[in-house]
């Protein structure tokens, strides 16, 4: 023996209040965060980016933002995102326009014809997501719907308890998540 020792994990009998880590909703959650990055990852390198420039223009869907928004949104810092919104305007996926309600701020947009290529990625994602519960009665499906929101919800609490910044890089800065529902645009 050298000497050294495994480390210690924590067992339900050291917190009785523990879930534990081979808990079914855990593991669910754990298998849907790496099928969620495998498809991030399979779309990112489709379309060519890395995967920090497909999630800014993924919060670009719903419109224009300002640069320290989006810093917010993705946990980076300003010049971080100065250089990601540089490389995506480089390439042409966004354009830069004078905020109109701030001249000192720069409003970012994402370009129609690119907002096309994105829904042409997503659209058989969501299409298999969709197939996936099909077979469920609509009450199923909405409280699918409704549990995995909660999930997300308390995923975003989670993050905030540990402190992970939940928008605290820039003024009207968004949560960790992007909100959606019916006033979500949909990728065509």
């Amino acid at each position: 023996m050298n000497g050294s020792r495994a480390p210690h994990r924590p067992s339900e009998s050291d917190d009785p209040g523990a879930v534990p880590p081979d808990a079914p909703l855990l593991l669910a959650c754990r298998a849907l965060y790496q099928a969620v990055g495998a498809c991030e990852h399979a779309a990112a390198q489709h379309l060519g980016l890395g995967r920090n420039d497909l999630r800014a223009l993924n919060l670009l869907e719903d419109g224009p933002r300002s640069a320290a928004w989006l810093a917010g949104a993705l946990h980076l810092t300003r010049p971080a995102v100065t250089a990601l919104v540089d490389r995506l305007e480089r390439s042409g996926w966004v354009t830069r326009s004078q905020d109109p309600t701030d001249r000192r701020a720069v409003s970012i947009a994402l370009r129609p014809e690119r907002w096309q290529q994105l829904g042409a990625v997503y659209r058989p994602i969501g299409l298999a997501v969709h197939a996936s519960v099909a077979h469920l009665p609509p009450e199923q499906h909405a409280q699918l719907t409704a549990s995995l929101l909660e999930v997300a919800g308390a995923l975003d609490e989670a993050a905030a308890a540990v402190g992970a910044p939940t928008g605290a890089a820039g003024e009207g800065a968004p949560p960790a998540r992007p909100a959606s529902g019916p006033g979500r645009r949909r990728r065509r």
